[in-house]
């Protein structure tokens, strides 16, 4: 065998023996065990989860997101967010310096809420790390009668009625994130992605999805690993029947 071939041979075969096929709900599983480990049963664990489960089911590196932030999410358990600033032209949020990794879901149930009574949302997020989260949150449980912009220092992303999935252009240059929800898509600005190509489209997300749910997801043998040390945390609560066999 040529020397180069053998190379990208034993190359290739490396790296799939770095990685471990798993399946949507086990994956889905140990995040929601993850995220209970770190924040315990005062916060919704499962929404946090699916967050993270929405984008790395959908080509967005979800894991690798996560694994990046975990450090910092495991430091800091306070994540309780103070009352919105609300005046007539714009709803800002201060985040804190928190991770959207584990407010997205609260974010947006409210925006949601706000866009169903009045119409449209004008929402300015200051403070906040991890915009990602929010995309991730809104495909996993976007309200399909309303459209969303988002602006952000990394993406900039819009969700039409109708859609699971949001279309994603490139970063504009910002130091908050805004974000309009409305139940009419012409009352959106639209002049920001007017002429731009997509960074990444609903098709290439939805057969990236497909692909995943039939073959499973192929994630890192150590992310893998970091993940299942922190989900390995859980408490058993003292019963018992928890306690049969202790001390074999």
């Amino acid at each position: 065998m040529n020397t180069m071939i053998l190379g990208v041979f034993l190359s290739g075969l490396s790296l799939v023996k770095n990685l471990i096929n798993i399946s949507f709900n086990e994956l889905l599983s140990l995040l929601s065990r993850v995220f209970e480990a770190v924040y315990g049963h005062e916060h919704d664990y499962q929404e946090m989860a699916q967050t993270v489960f929405w984008l790395e089911s959908h080509g967005h590196s979800g894991i690798n997101k996560l694994i990046e932030k975990l450090p910092e999410l495991d430091a800091v358990k306070n994540i309780y967010l103070p009352p919105p600033c609300i005046t007539k032209e714009i709803i800002t949020i201060d985040c804190c310096g928190g991770s959207l990794f584990t407010n997205a879901h609260l974010i947006c149930d409210f925006v949601f809420s706000e866009t169903e009574n009045y119409g449209i949302t004008k929402v300015a997020i200051i403070n906040a790390n991890d915009p990602y989260a929010l995309i991730g949150y809104l495909g996993s449980a976007f309200n399909n009668n309303l459209s969303s912009h988002l602006i952000t220092d990394k993406f900039t992303a819009f969700i039409f009625p109708g859609s699971s999935y949001p279309i994603i252009y490139s970063a504009l240059s910002c130091k908050k994130i805004e974000w309009t929800c409305s139940k009419h898509e012409d009352l959106i600005d639209m002049s920001h992605i007017k002429n731009h190509e997509p960074r990444i489209d609903s098709i290439k997300q939805k057969s990236f999805y497909e692909v995943a749910l039939n073959n499973g997801l192929s994630i890192s043998m150590l992310n893998y690993e970091k993940l299942n040390l922190i989900a390995d945390r859980i408490l058993v609560p003292s019963t018992e029947s928890s306690r049969l066999g202790a001390g074999e």
